[in-house]
């Protein structure tokens, strides 16, 4: 699965969705309905970190939909803002599914996870047929039907995913079997493609994509890559990460296609043989070597986590993830956080979003342009699709 079949070295946050983590007692917990909203609370300071104060609301309870697990991947910008993501329930995952009008849902009979979703409500991700035993990448229409998304003629692949779909809901982007990065787009008839985005032998996962499909982000072989369209054709660009830096990954990208999220892997101080993974951004810049500039992002006492989607909220670029609190490799607590970009150019110190409970673990996984942040947090019951909302 996505970058996806690394698993998180603390904690057991695996593909990129968090296994219940049990670390301190609950604490009262808010859940929304249809036409609910979070509720704001005061914010303050924490530790040199921005505490926002902005408490989330649980897109429903798992147990009323006879699930033990809910995890929000992806959201849209409609007036009725919708969500998606996966349940685990009874061991099988579905696709869940909530808005401001509907509440929660389950989407779809057999195993799938949606993983992003358009300004029209059509969602992306991966579906697997029980009477097939494989796995195909879906389109699922808003009141439609789920089908596979075409693969190309020599794909003899038993797996492929979608991992995002643009807002204008003209472009998909993600991988198949073979270490192949695909690209599908339509206008108003099916989907076409997928163009196969060049990967210089390596294998390629695209992760993201722009408005209007002409700028992808993902990763080629160990290195965080944006992909752009030049002339009719995909130049693949190897992101600047450091020195001593193993890896890179970039796991988001805002709709005009000028900045980049995602993380990096360093060394631990303590232990050169261990890495850890640091969240960061590339900013579109003239002047800076292959045209990106590179900006770890500022953590809640150390610079561990990871960064995984950006926009535009009220003209100020803003970022979404999660950083680790205390010292950089096993302990600490876990902080959903956003991170906005200053008058200067650079991001300034993370803003923490409060878990559902007082010392338990959150996970920011997106966010939209009206500054609606959903994600994962956990409690002694298990964990949950949650939504902030920044003032």
């Amino acid at each position: 699965m996505q970058s996806v079949a690394r698993s998180f070295r603390r904690r057991g946050w695996t593909h990129g969705l968090p296994v219940i983590v049990l670390l301190a007692a609950c604490s009262r917990e808010a859940t929304t309905g249809p036409n609910e909203a979070p509720a704001l609370a005061k914010g303050g300071t924490s530790g040199g970190t921005t505490t926002t104060g902005i408490m989330p609301a649980k897109l429903g309870n798992p147990k009323d939909l006879g699930c033990s697990s809910t995890y929000a991947l992806g959201l849209n910008s409609a007036a009725s803002v919708q969500v998606v993501g996966q349940a685990v329930c009874g061991g099988q995952t579905r696709i869940f599914f909530w808005s401001s009008t509907t509440g929660p849902r389950l989407l779809g009979k057999d195993t799938a996870t949606a993983n992003a979703i358009a300004g029209d409500g059509a969602s992306v991700g991966w579906w697997t047929q029980r009477t097939k035993a494989r796995t195909w990448a879906f389109f699922f229409p808003s009141g439609g039907t789920i089908s596979a998304l075409p693969l190309p003629s020599d794909n003899g692949t038993q797996y492929a995913q979608a991992n995002d779909i643009s807002e204008d809901g003209g472009s998909a982007v993600g991988f198949g079997e073979e270490g192949r990065a695909f690209l599908w787009t339509r206008s108003t008839g099916p989907w076409t493609g997928p163009e196969i985005l060049p990967a210089n032998g390596s294998s390629a996962v695209a992760a993201s994509v722009s408005d209007g499909g002409g700028t992808v982000a993902g990763t080629q072989g160990n290195h965080a890559t944006v992909w752009t369209r030049s002339g009719g054709q995909w130049i693949a660009t190897q992101l600047p990460t450091g020195d001593q830096v193993r890896e890179g990954t970039a796991k988001g990208i805002n709709r005009t296609g000028t900045v980049l999220v995602g993380f990096r892997s360093l060394p631990l101080p303590s232990n050169p043989a261990t890495f850890y993974d640091e969240h960061v951004t590339w900013v579109k810049d003239g002047t800076s070597a292959g045209g990106w500039r590179l900006e770890p992002l500022p953590g809640t006492g150390v610079n561990e986590g990871r960064a995984y989607a950006v926009a535009g909220v009220n003209g100020v670029t803003t970022v979404a993830g999660y950083s680790w609190e205390d010292t950089v490799g096993p302990g600490g607590t876990m902080w959903a956080v956003v991170w906005r970009q200053q008058a200067n150019g650079h991001f300034g110190t993370p803003q923490r979003l409060q878990p559902l409970s007082t010392g338990w673990s959150a996970q920011a996984r997106n966010i939209n342009g009206d500054g609606v942040v959903v994600g994962t947090a956990t409690t002694r019951s298990g964990a949950s699709a949650v939504m902030w909302r920044l003032p």
